[in-house]
């Protein structure tokens, strides 16, 4: 008889620990889903007709354009044929929005970036844009210009100065996925309670540097079912700068 108790118990364990097991993969599973589905809906547009209590409304991605100003300090794109070819310093470089895109756009959103990722500070008349640069003859440099059609930022517009001594290239636009401001900003908004699915989870956009800029959800708790997204991404900071960084999902 104890043989037999000591049978049942051990197939008894056997069944209950194969069924914590298995509700255990069940919950992973589903938190993989989960994060695995809140990633995919981040990387979408806002869904508008979603309303702010679905959680498949919470697109962060919206459209931004760039475009590039080659800059070429070399004797064929001179104004003047007949200037000597020197080191130009203070060399103003100017674009007209209005010949540059099609429709509307916001001016206030526009910065201006060289090649290392340094804002340019511009000047600013009507749609007409200015900014100075300095460069060795022989040698070249590529800007780039970031805009899009819907922002509240403040605009902002420096007083630069120099002389106009090269025609630059600059290039069509073309559209880019961001993250933008007032999407985090509107996601901020949202109660946290009303559209979470039973797991809990948190989304942040960070530098690439790790520092966290924006955050939604609660804390993240650290655990053998924690589920993490990660992917890079370009998003607008408060003051509508451009920058490279992390969209970061974690689900748990």
């Amino acid at each position: 008889m104890a043989i037999f108790i000591g049978g049942v118990s051990i197939v008894f364990g056997f069944i209950t620990g194969y069924a914590n097991s298995s509700s255990e993969h069940l919950s992973a599973t589903a938190i993989r889903s989960e994060s695995s589905y809140l990633y995919n809906v981040l990387n979408n547009r806002m869904d508008s007709s979603s309303g702010d209590q679905n959680i498949s409304g919470l697109g962060l991605l919206g459209n931004a354009y760039v475009f590039e100003i080659v800059v070429n300090n070399s004797r064929l794109f001179y104004r003047n044929q007949n200037q000597a070819l020197s080191d130009l310093s203070n060399e103003i470089v100017y674009f007209d929005m209005d010949s540059i895109m099609s429709g509307s756009f916001d001016d206030n959103s526009l910065h201006v970036y060289d090649q290392g990722g340094n804002a340019i500070p511009y000047s600013k008349t009507g749609h007409v844009y200015g900014f100075s640069t300095n460069i060795s003859m022989g040698s070249l440099k590529t800007y780039f210009v970031y805009f899009d059609r819907t922002s509240n930022f403040t605009g902002q517009s420096h007083s630069v100065s120099g002389a106009d001594n090269i025609t630059e290239e600059i290039y069509f636009p073309r559209s880019i996925d961001v993250v933008q401001y007032n999407s985090m900003q509107r996601i901020s908004a949202i109660n946290y309670s009303s559209i979470r699915n039973g797991t809990n989870f948190n989304i942040s956009v960070a530098y690439l540097n790790g520092t966290v800029f924006w955050s939604y959800g609660t804390g993240v708790a650290r655990n053998r079912d924690l589920s993490s997204f990660e992917s890079p991404v370009l998003f607008q900071d408060a003051d509508g700068a451009v920058r490279h960084g992390r969209l970061i999902i974690n689900v748990w």
